[in-house]
C-alpha cells in the first residue's frame, strides 16, 4: 500500500515539473523570448506599460513565444495568465497580450476586472486592424507596438467614459402623473354625460310645451262639449305627433288650404273679368285702328338682338402642363 501511495506522489510530482516547466519565468511587463522585439524598442515598450500600470494600476504584459507546445493559443493564454497572476490582487485588472511565431497565433487575454474596459470584440479589432496587417509584411516589432498602443488607448477611453458617467438621477414617480390623467380624464366623462343628460331633458320639456301648446290652441279655436273627449283626444295625439315629427300645426294647415282656395278663386274671377273685357273691345270698331304700324302693346322693338358676329358662349377653362 505503501509503494503505490509512493508511486502516486512521484507521478504527481513529475507531471507538476512538467507543467511548471512549460511557462517561462516573467523578467517584466515586456517578455521577448522569441526575440523579434529589438532592445531599444522593448524599453520604450516597457516604460509606457509602467508609465500607464502607475496612473491606472492596470497591468499589461506582452509575451512572445516560439511555440505552444501541445496547447491552443487560449489554453495557453489562460495558464500563463494564472501562473504569473497578471494584475493586481482583488482587482484582477490585468492584460496579456500573447504572440505564438511557430502556430502564427495571437491573443489578448483579459481578467475579470479589465473584461468590461476591453470587450472581445474590441480586442479583436485591435489584433486584426493593428497587428495583422504588419505581421504579414513580417514587421513583427512594429505590430506588436502597434498593438500594445491599440490596448492603452481603449483603456484610457474606456476609463474617462467610466468616470464621467454622471450620478444615477432619481426617477420621478410615474403613478402620480398617471393618477393625475386619470382624474382629468374621470372629470372629462362625468362632464360630458351630464351634458348630454341636460340636452336630452331640454329636448323632452320642449316637446311637451308644444303639445300643451297645441292642445290649449286647439281648444280655443275649437271649442268642443266637456264630454265630447274623443275629438280632443285625437287632435292631441295628431299634435304631438307632428310636433315629433317637426310639421306643422294642423290647424295652421287648414287656414293655409283655405287661402290657397280663396287666391285661386280670385285669379279665377280676375282671368273671367279679363275675358268679359276683351270681348267688348272686339265688339267696338273704332278699337281696331292704329294697331297695324308694327308696333306692339308691350313696346317692344319688332327687329330683335342681332346675335350675329360668332362670338363663343360662356364659360370654359384653361388647362397647360
Amino acid at each position: 500500500m505503501k509503494k503505490i501511495f509512493v508511486l502516486f506522489v512521484l507521478v504527481f510530482l513529475v507531471f507538476s515539473g512538467v507543467t511548471a516547466q512549460q511557462f517561462p519565468k516573467n523578467t517584466g511587463l515586456v517578455n521577448d523570448f522569441a526575440n523579434i522585439i529589438p532592445n531599444d524598442i522593448q524599453q520604450q515598450l516597457e516604460s509606457k506599460l509602467r508609465d500607464f500600470e502607475k496612473k491606472t494600476s492596470m497591468e499589461i504584459a506582452v509575451v512572445t513565444i516560439n511555440s505552444l507546445g501541445d496547447m491552443s493559443i487560449e489554453e495557453y493564454a489562460e495558464k500563463l495568465f494564472k501562473e504569473w497572476g497578471i494584475g493586481k490582487k482583488g482587482k484582477d485588472n490585468g492584460v496579456l497580450f500573447i504572440v505564438s511565431m511557430q502556430e502564427r497565433k495571437m491573443r489578448i487575454e483579459t481578467g475579470y476586472g479589465a473584461e468590461a474596459l476591453l470587450p472581445d470584440a474590441i480586442c479583436k479589432r485591435i489584433t486584426s486592424g493593428l497587428v495583422v496587417p504588419y505581421f504579414k509584411k513580417k514587421e513583427y516589432a512594429a505590430g506588436i507596438v502597434s498593438g500594445t498602443n491599440g490596448i492603452i488607448e481603449n483603456l484610457e477611453r474606456a476609463l474617462k467614459k467610466e468616470e464621467s458617467v454622471p450620478a444615477p438621477v432619481a426617477k420621478k414617480d410615474a403613478s402620480a402623473g398617471s393618477g393625475l390623467l386619470f382624474a382629468v380624464l374621470t372629470v372629462a366623462i362625468i362632464f360630458i354625460f351630464a351634458a348630454l343628460f341636460w340636452l336630452i331633458r331640454k329636448k323632452s320639456r320642449e316637446r311637451k310645451d308644444r303639445f300643451f301648446e297645441a292642445v290649449k290652441e286647439n281648444i280655443k279655436t275649437n271649442p268642443k262639449p266637456q264630454n265630447d273627449l274623443s275629438e280632443t283626444t285625437k287632435f292631441a295625439a295628431a299634435a304631438l305627433a307632428a310636433s315629433a315629427l317637426g310639421k306643422k300645426h294642423p290647424e295652421k294647415e287648414n287656414t293655409e288650404d283655405e287661402e290657397h282656395r280663396r287666391r285661386e278663386k280670385r285669379e279665377e274671377e280676375e282671368e273671367a273679368s279679363r275675358r268679359r273685357r276683351r270681348d267688348d273691345d272686339d265688339d267696338d270698331p273704332g278699337s281696331r285702328g292704329g294697331l297695324s304700324g308694327g308696333s306692339s302693346d308691350d313696346g317692344g322693338s319688332s327687329g330683335g338682338f342681332d346675335f350675329g358676329g360668332g362670338g363663343s358662349g360662356g364659360g370654359g377653362a384653361s388647362d397647360g402642363w
